[in-house]
């Protein structure tokens, strides 16, 4: 057993099993990846569960692209969607949801964890839109939220690497809350400078792909070497 913990993106069961294949511990099934991840079918998570592979399945639940603030329909599309997954047997949910003012919408919080019930809930990149950090923590600590995801710049910007310091800071805010989760674009010195902070769970999608594409499959030496990467393994390549 190790500390670190490699949660990769899939986007159907091929996906899975080459996650599973290369080490990865956690998936995250998405759908609609040129939209940053939306719901995935209900029965592309159940194969996925039924297919009985040595790590857990997270299910995201995210009715469509663009900003996270919900109208109510929307909302209860979203319990829904948890409460089919939990039928099929998913280890948690992968929510978030703002008000207009760019903060935690605390209501949507509410229902979207007491329709996950024992599932663990992480709170995706929403949080890298929202104006006040410290109060967006306090707001996912209160609401029962196991872990947040952050790159440390706002959801929508060109690609870039991950900001090491802003994830630090939010890791040292968030000590006795929800664990913090990064990934992204690692800059080489990334992992060691991640891990030093107390960052012990990292989320990748391109990185572990052949081409770094969504179009194309995971690789599992990809997601082998990032492993051994983000571990501090002497010669680690991450491919």
């Amino acid at each position: 057993m190790t500390d670190i913990l490699l949660e990769v993106i899939a986007v159907d069961l091929e996906d899975a099993k080459r996650a599973a294949d290369g080490g990865a511990d956690r998936l995250e099934v998405c759908a609609g990846m040129d939209r940053d991840g939306t719901t995935p079918a209900l029965p592309n998570i159940e194969a996925i569960c039924a297919a009985g592979l040595p790590l857990d399945v997270m299910a995201m639940v995210r009715p469509r692209g663009g900003d996270f603030v919900y109208a109510p329909r929307e909302l209860r599309a979203m319990v829904d969607s948890i409460r089919a997954f939990r039928e099929v047997g998913v280890d948690g949910v992968v929510v978030g949801a703002l008000t207009s003012g760019a903060s935690v919408d605390e209501r949507a919080l509410t229902a979207l964890v007491q329709a996950a019930g024992p599932l663990s809930v992480t709170f995706h990149r929403a949080f890298d839109c929202v104006s006040d950090s410290s109060a967006a923590l306090r707001a996912l600590t209160a609401g029962g939220v196991d872990r947040v995801l952050t790159l440390g710049y706002r959801v929508g910007a060109p690609r870039q690497p991950t900001d090491v310091e802003r994830v630090r800071h939010t890791a040292d805010e968030a000590d006795g809350g929800p664990a913090v989760m990064t990934g992204g674009l690692l800059a080489d010195e990334a992992p060691a400078r991640l891990r030093a902070a107390g960052i012990r769970e990292f989320h990748l999608g391109r990185a572990v792909r052949h081409g770094e594409t969504y179009d194309q499959p995971i690789d599992p030496e990809r997601v082998r070497a990032w492993k051994a990467r983000l571990l501090g393994r002497p010669g680690a390549d991450s491919g």
